[in-house]
């Protein structure tokens, strides 16, 4: 509920449950906020926008955490993977879905969102550069780099890394709205604790462009410290250590 969501933005000690994801490669967390509210349904959800796969959850009238299921297929997990059109529009690839002529299918383009040319030199893998094969910013209004995709008939096409993140999370809110029977307004998104300003500003405006009104980005290691460390064998002062063992 609102209430859930309110609870973590003012409290310095939010109440968190934790629960590892069915990524087999154990890397990703979704950390649920979990409060005393009984509302019926969640109108605020946590979700993790990884750089392969992407989930979300929410808090039921009991309280109890949950991912939600993929309305396609009932899976918890959704492949980061958009299909960018000639117009640079993005959307969620399909499963099995193959692009069409003029459009380019593009992954890892989380490893690019929110950065300039200069610090996408130092922070982008060389494979990832030479794959996206990013741009100066130039053209883009927000000075961001872009990707320049190799559409299926063997041209060329600039990709918004914004547009990718944004066309998963509508994604995710389209599963949500199924699942619950109403359209989440608030997030909790999960962000590498490496991420730059620039990184976190550029996730949490690719978020609002889906029509939340209000996004909290968390650093991933922090929110699994305060989901562990909440409640460990009934001992409130329970010491935890959370290693992040980042790609």
């Amino acid at each position: 509920s609102t209430e859930c969501f309110q609870t973590l933005v003012r409290s310095p000690s939010p109440r968190f449950k934790h629960e590892r994801s069915e990524n087999t490669s154990g890397r990703m967390w979704l950390l649920r906020l979990v409060t005393s509210a009984t509302a019926a349904r969640a109108l605020s959800v946590g979700i993790d926008l990884g750089t392969s796969t992407s989930c979300c959850a929410y808090v039921s009238g009991d309280g109890a955490p949950a991912l939600i299921p993929r309305r396609l297929d009932g899976g918890k997990l959704t492949q980061s993977v958009a299909i960018v059109d000639a117009s640079g529009a993005a959307r969620l690839r399909a499963p099995d879905e193959a692009p069409a002529p003029q459009e380019a299918t593009v992954t890892s383009w989380k490893r690019a969102i929110g950065l300039d040319k200069a610090t996408a030199a130092w922070r982008v893998e060389e494979a990832t550069k030479i794959a996206l094969r990013l741009d100066d910013g130039a053209s883009d209004p927000d000075g961001y780099v872009g990707a320049v995709a190799t559409t299926d008939d063997g041209g060329s096409l600039r990709v918004r890394p914004t547009a990718c993140a944004a066309a998963v999370v509508r994604d995710l809110l389209d599963d949500c709205e199924a699942f619950l029977g109403e359209r989440p307004t608030n997030a909790v998104v999960g962000v590498p604790a490496c991420f730059l300003p620039e990184q976190r500003a550029a996730t949490e405006r690719a978020l609002e462009s889906c029509g939340l009104e209000r996004v909290q980005v968390q650093n991933e290691p922090e929110l699994a410290a305060r989901a562990h460390g909440v409640g460990v064998g009934g001992d409130a002062d329970a010491l935890a250590l959370v290693v992040d063992l980042g790609g």
